[in-house]
């Protein structure tokens, strides 16, 4: 399989950018972290020298809650970008229309996107800054990423007929990826989920 040439985001731990993304499972990725009410003291150092790590907390609803990503240069020389991060409510992710405007803005107040600045080939890169959400209710979401370069614009699709469109879309797009969250009753401590198959 090819693989891709830009900066690029993971579906998996073990995704090296191979098009299209052979992943088991395309909707946890590792690079979508969430992490909790609090900013991370150092998120270049740790998220990068964690690359193999993933973490996860539900979101609360009615705080704030930072959420980082990062993405991986297989450009062959220092490469710049942008991250923009998409909320969607579970059940919808085919419908492009109904969660394109659902930007997801940055701790940084009027900037919607992180900026990816690689400083060479191979470089793990988290950003500028973290995401800031602060849903306002309870409930199953998708978080959608999406890195644009000047080589890859690589503009949202009007919409897709089916959600196996969708998920062709997506495991064909290196510079895509999503995970699904639960945003539970607002406040912290976190309320945890477990589910139980019957």
């Amino acid at each position: 399989m090819p693989t891709y040439d830009d900066l690029f985001i993971r579906s998996a731990l073990d995704d090296a950018g191979a098009v299209p993304d052979a992943a088991a499972t395309i909707c946890k990725s590792p690079d979508i972290i969430v992490w909790g009410d609090q900013p991370l003291p150092d998120p270049d150092t740790f998220l990068v020298q964690n690359y193999g790590t993933t973490w996860y907390r539900n979101v609360a609803a009615g705080v704030p809650n930072y959420i980082y990503c990062r993405a991986t240069n297989l450009f062959n020389a220092a490469q710049t970008g942008a991250l923009y991060l998409y909320y969607a409510p579970g059940g919808v992710l085919s419908d492009i229309s109904t969660w394109r405007n659902n930007r997801i803005p940055t701790a940084i107040p009027g900037q919607d996107h992180l900026k990816l600045d690689a400083r060479e080939p191979g470089a793990v890169v988290v950003g500028d800054t973290a995401f800031k959400w602060t849903p306002d209710q309870a409930g199953q979401y998708c978080l959608i990423a999406q890195i644009t370069t000047a080589e890859h614009p690589d503009p949202l699709p009007p919409s897709f007929g089916s959600t196996d469109d969708y998920v062709r879309w997506l495991i064909g797009n290196p510079a895509v990826t999503w995970r699904n969250v639960t945003v539970v009753g607002g406040g912290w401590p976190i309320q945890y989920v477990q589910g139980f198959t019957f």
